[in-house]
């Protein structure tokens, strides 16, 4: 429906400004078998902010992905972050990419990545 086209499009522009993208490689020890290693990749995309109806909005709106409080300092206001990770991350930046500019390249990435694999 045309709202969800705008609730995406508001969120894609809130994600572009206060979002991150993880996608990455990196060397992880083996669980089992400490002394092995392999190498894995990190791919999630999340927004932190204090503003937790935002975010708890945002959650609601797009069902799925977690929405949990951030460690914050002494005497500041409490944090929040919704995060996604991989295949939920694909599938957000499959919805963010029509919209995104500043974070186009990173959600491409992921979206290449999926679509290479299959």
């Amino acid at each position: 429906s045309s709202t969800k086209k705008i609730k995406i499009a508001y969120i894609a522009g809130l994600f572009d400004g206060e979002g991150s993208v993880d996608y990455s490689r990196r060397w992880e020890k083996d669980r089992r078998n400490r002394s092995k290693k392999y190498l894995c990749r990190r791919i999630i995309c999340e927004i932190g902010m204090t503003d937790y109806p935002v975010l708890h909005w945002l959650h609601e709106t797009l069902g799925y992905g977690t929405l949990r409080p951030r460690k914050s300092p002494e005497g500041c206001k409490p944090q929040w972050r919704w995060r996604c990770g991989f295949r939920d991350s694909y599938m957000f930046a499959q919805q963010m990419l029509p919209h995104a500019i500043v974070k186009y390249k990173k959600l491409k990435q992921i979206v290449d990545h999926y679509e290479y694999k299959r």
